[in-house]
């Protein structure tokens, strides 16, 4: 497994991945709000400071985390 920290182009990647990991609980009460997210939505983030780690196996996406540092 790699793990590479994500440019602002792979905004499409981690939307699919996130989209991918939390529609088995699309139908839960409360929904999660990662389900109403755009591409352009994790673009902008990422733009804005935001930063994400996505892992690899055999140069396939398979694993994602975003986040924020703060001090």
């Amino acid at each position: 497994m790699e793990v590479k920290f994500a440019e602002v182009s792979d905004a499409l990647i981690i939307h699919d991945i996130m989209i991918k990991a939390f529609m088995e609980y699309k139908d839960e009460v409360p929904t999660s709000s990662s389900l109403e997210e755009t591409v352009q939505s994790v673009f902008i983030a990422l733009q804005n400071g935001e930063q994400g780690l996505i892992s690899y196996i055999d140069n396939q996406p398979v694993g994602m985390v975003r986040f924020q540092l703060k001090e």
